[in-house]
């Protein structure tokens, strides 16, 4: 069988400790301040660490919320450009349609005179010069009127909704303003 002999950790009896020579004494020394320095390090630099990973929480925070003003600021002006098209889509509409009108008025009251039942002599005075031109004369005025008509109809609708939607945009700006001001400010 295999026996384990027990170890003795006291010293025996007559043997002196030994005397650390002092460049040992300094080995030691300067080991442990390096261990110390090497800690303190240690800790500065974990402490640096949580300061970056701080700071850079806070400047994505400040982007996000950055980023956040300026996405509902594109909002506004994609939601503005999308209300001012319809009235600007019906005024050209009213300006091209105009000579479409007079020709329309005009061919209508010649097909009238035209067909009405006269004599002759009053369908050859229809079909002068002076008289197509009359006509066309009396349908430009009433494709004028369709226009000015069409006009104060788009002025009303334009004043409704600059009435209605102006100051809604406008506190959206103000909104948009404010948050951009916030996040350069805490910069």
């Amino acid at each position: 069988m295999l026996m384990i002999s027990p170890v003795n950790f006291t010293a025996s009896e007559g043997t002196k400790p030994k005397r650390i020579s002092d460049e040992k004494k300094e080995d030691m020394r300067d080991t442990a301040m390096a261990g110390g320095a090497a800690g303190a390090g240690y800790t500065a630099a974990k402490s640096g660490g949580l300061n970056m990973a701080k700071k850079l929480r806070e400047s994505s925070s400040s982007l996000s919320q950055t980023t956040g003003n300026i996405k509902r600021g594109v909002n506004t002006l994609k939601e503005t450009k999308q209300v001012l098209q319809q009235p600007v889509a019906e005024a050209n509409t009213l300006f091209k349609r105009f000579k479409i009108n007079a020709n329309i008025f005009t061919n209508n009251m010649m097909s009238y005179l035209k067909n009405l039942k006269v004599g002759k002599f009053v369908q050859k005075v229809i079909d002068t010069p002076i008289v197509k031109g009359g006509c066309k004369v009396f349908g430009g005025a009433l494709a004028g009127c369709v226009l000015i008509s069409g006009l104060g109809t788009l002025y009303n609708n334009t004043s409704k909704i600059v009435d209605n939607y102006a100051p809604r945009i406008v506190d959206n700006f103000n909104q948009v303003a404010d948050g951009l001001r916030k996040s350069t400010d805490e910069e």
